[in-house]
């Protein structure tokens, strides 16, 4: 699943990640990749980039383009890569609400892929705030909520308008055996 695009960086991997994880995984922490609607660009650009920037996996409406394997540790939020699956969202936080019927595709297609995560990690189906979260709870984080440090005030109160209730109830909605909490 290693990305063929990546040149090898520094590290020696083809991509910015660890071919380890020092930690359980504890959840997914969700961004938005602030790039375009396009799974496939976001992924290149992640490929490409000098920044210290990656992801397990990019969905978009259409297609869900995995980065960097489970068990390898993505660079995509300071602090919690080491415990967390990233996963970006191809679409701009402050856009959320102006294309509906992208919105709901897009939830659909992450809520599967998060579903099937949740299942095999044992990831409850529970939203958790920031404090449960570096108490080590379990569950799905956004990314400004979980790094608000490295975020404007802008992009912190715009992330807050992804519809995480709809995407947990989508993820809810898929087979798994966990209730979800939001």
């Amino acid at each position: 699943n290693e990305n063929p695009n990546a040149k090898v960086r520094g590290n020696g991997n083809k991509g910015q990640y660890y071919s380890t994880r020092s930690k359980e995984i504890q959840g997914i922490v969700v961004h938005t990749a602030e790039g375009g609607k396009k799974a496939v660009n976001i992924a290149k650009y992640l490929s490409t980039t000098p920044r210290t920037a990656s992801a397990h996996v990019v969905i978009d409406d259409n297609e869900i383009v995995e980065l960097v394997p489970d068990d390898f540790t993505a660079f995509h939020c300071r602090g919690s890569n080491s415990k967390s699956l990233g996963l970006e969202i191809a679409y701009f936080a402050a856009k959320w609400g102006e294309d509906p019927v992208y919105e709901e595709a897009v939830i659909a297609l992450s809520a599967s892929w998060c579903a099937q995560k949740a299942e095999m990690y044992n990831i409850p189906m529970e939203r958790v705030t920031i404090d449960e979260w570096n108490a080590g709870k379990k569950g799905f984080i956004s990314h400004a909520e979980c790094d608000p440090g490295r975020r404007t005030t802008t992009s912190v109160a715009s992330s807050r308008l992804l519809p995480s209730r709809r995407l947990a109830s989508a993820i809810a909605a898929k087979p798994c055996s966990r209730t979800l909490q939001s």
